[in-house]
């Protein structure tokens, strides 16, 4: 009995530490940080901005260091066109090139594209978390609401069928009660399958495990007609990072 109540616990553990509940501004965090497309974006602003740096190497001077002493016998003769000396420095750049002129410009307007690009994807990603995570806490809350009419209903059925045993109600109340908590229960299953397909698709969009389970913290905030300036908002905060 010990092992099995030992079992149970570790379980409910393992469960309860693959639980994470989220407020809406610490989804936008999150997704700001960790979502894949976003990642993916900063990755090629990355790369445009170090293929400018490729394409100006040839317009950066180079100098190279080194010594030209060297050990000759017969005739002296020159180390590349130089005299023997201690230290020899020489010093390289591209003054006129116009073709390699043409490919920074080029590389400019890459890098330039990717970070709108970039900042564009940060709009959708936060929009996207944003209608997610709203959605979710409605189904949540509607989740919660069914859970509480099938703990109602159900005892509303079992004080008819006292009700029937004793004969003070027809048979068919029974049924007929039993008939709404089972329609009421269908509800609530289809509310929480709901609930898990919108946790594991903004753990998507955190980048987070799709496997953990996420809940969104029900919280009060403005009516229906402002989820618009609400999410303008949000929209304006990202472009102000």
């Amino acid at each position: 009995m010990r092992k099995l109540g030992l079992a149970v616990l570790l379980v409910a553990g393992a469960a309860w530490a693959q639980q994470r509940t989220i407020t809406l501004r610490e989804a936008v965090d999150l997704a700001l940080k960790q979502n894949p497309d976003i990642a993916l974006a900063r990755l090629d602003e990355t790369k445009a901005g170090a293929a400018i740096r490729v394409m100006r190497d040839p317009f950066v001077p180079k100098i190279a260091v080194g010594s030209g002493l060297a050990y000759t016998s017969g005739i002296p003769m020159s180390i590349e066109g130089s005299t023997p000396s201690i230290i020899q420095a020489q010093a390289s750049q591209s003054i006129i090139n116009r073709q390699q002129t043409n490919l920074v410009a080029e590389a400019r307007e890459n890098a330039r594209g990717a970070a709108i690009d970039t900042a564009a994807k940060r709009e959708a990603v936060v929009l996207r978390t944003a209608l997610v995570y709203l959605d979710a806490e409605r189904t949540t809350r509607m989740a919660e609401t069914a859970r509480k009419q099938v703990e109602s209903l159900q005892r509303v059925a079992e004080t008819v069928r006292l009700r029937v045993n004793d004969g003070r109600e027809l048979p068919i109340e029974a049924k007929r009660a039993e008939l709404n908590l089972a329609r009421a229960r269908q509800r609530q299953q289809a509310l929480e399958s709901d609930q898990r397909y919108s946790g594991s698709l903004l753990a998507s969009l955190l980048g987070l495990d799709t496997n953990q389970e996420i809940r969104v913290a029900v919280e009060d905030r403005a009516p229906a007609p402002l989820a618009a300036p609400v999410l303008d908002g949000l929209a304006k905060r990202l472009r102000e990072v």
